[in-house]
């Protein structure tokens, strides 16, 4: 259940969430009917079997959508279409291939993918995804689990249309410095924040264009890479492990992108299992443990790295950005609450990078 990626954003305006609830079980996921190619609603995020919609816990509440699509694949209606035609043929000597235009085509593949799907072949052809979200209501975050920013920004708005108060809005988390910016200068100046360790990946992106290079198992303080921030290019993503308590053991591998938003996040195995002990084998149970602790740590990921960038930048209600500060014109000396640096290095071994 944990969170691969945190796509963040901030709650903006007041409202009470044991309504959703409610709200949500009005909405909940219905599969495709006769004629229907996609369906969307909420279900339960331990498992289609609880009727629950919300699962909470120490003030954190999640939150799962579900998709369903109706995709028959085209090759395999390319091939009917042709066995059809064919057939037709062999029925009509007076006709050629030449009758079949691009119209006739069309609907014929109009008919066989309706006899698909009536049929009751559709659940054949029926593909499901399911995204996760919570709140942090103490915070007033909100965090959802894609690699997409489409999809964290469709989940977003779902969530917001189940608050019954007007003037509640969700915002996506911005920093007070610019992302590319301030891990740019960590590589150059070879100094990462005290508690984050170099990877081995980075994403290099043109400043005044979108053209890029990713370098993956590579040294990221090379030459190269040097001589290529030092000109024209700027760090993208980078890849950085966290330590949670300071502890090489215990650690959460992730990428960063400039658009603060953290891909591939993972726990490693030692800290993923610290809650072990307190598994009773019951499912629901079970699940609390693992939320509170993913939750928990997530906390004090999130509150760590955004910190690393200046906090986070200001915003009225409108999330129109009324920061103090110019994001481009500080560098990481001139950001007062930046933590403690160091060369950012330590010898893991390569098991652990890989978990």
């Amino acid at each position: 259940m944990f969170f691969k990626n945190l796509n963040a954003y901030r709650i903006i305006g007041d409202f009470d969430i044991s309504e959703m609830n409610t709200t949500i079980g009005n909405h909940m996921f219905v599969p495709c009917e006769y004629g229907e190619v996609e369906s969307t609603g909420w279900v339960s995020p331990i498992g289609d079997h609880y009727d629950v919609p919300v699962h909470s816990a120490n003030g954190f509440h999640m939150f799962c959508l579900k998709e369903e699509k109706i995709s028959v694949p085209a090759s395999v209606i390319n091939e009917l279409v042709g066995n059809e035609i064919t057939e037709r043929l062999k029925k009509d000597t007076s006709i050629d291939i030449r009758y079949f235009t691009k119209k006739i085509r069309s609907a014929i593949k109009e008919e066989i993918l309706n006899r698909l799907l009536t049929r009751g072949n559709a659940k054949y052809f029926s593909k499901s995804s399911r995204t996760y979200g919570y709140i942090d209501q103490k915070s007033k975050l909100l965090f959802v689990d894609t690699g997409s920013a489409k999809k964290a920004e469709e989940f977003a708005l779902r969530l917001l249309r189940m608050i019954n108060e007007n003037g509640v809005k969700f915002i996506p988390v911005k920093t007070l410095h610019e992302p590319c910016r301030q891990m740019s200068n960590w590589i150059t100046t070879e100094q990462f924040p005290s508690s984050i360790l170099k990877g081995d990946s980075v994403k290099l992106r043109e400043i005044d264009g979108n053209s890029s290079i990713k370098y993956s198992q590579h040294d990221i303080d090379d030459e190269k890479i040097l001589a290529y921030l030092g000109e024209e290019k700027t760090v993208a993503e980078i890849k950085v492990n966290w330590l949670y308590n300071d502890n090489p053991g215990t650690y959460v591998s992730m990428v960063i992108t400039e658009d603060f938003i953290l891909k591939s996040v993972k726990f490693s195995k030692e800290l993923a299992s610290c809650e072990s002990d307190s598994m009773q084998g019951e499912e629901v149970a079970d699940y609390d443990v693992n939320f509170c602790l993913m939750t928990g740590i997530h906390k004090m990921l999130f509150d760590y790295i955004l910190n690393c960038f200046g906090g986070e930048s200001q915003v009225d209600e409108d999330g129109n950005d009324i920061s103090f500060a110019d994001a481009t014109d500080t560098s990481i000396s001139e950001v007062d609450e930046y933590p403690e640096v160091g060369n950012g290095s330590f010898p893991l071994d390569d098991d652990q990078l890989d978990e």
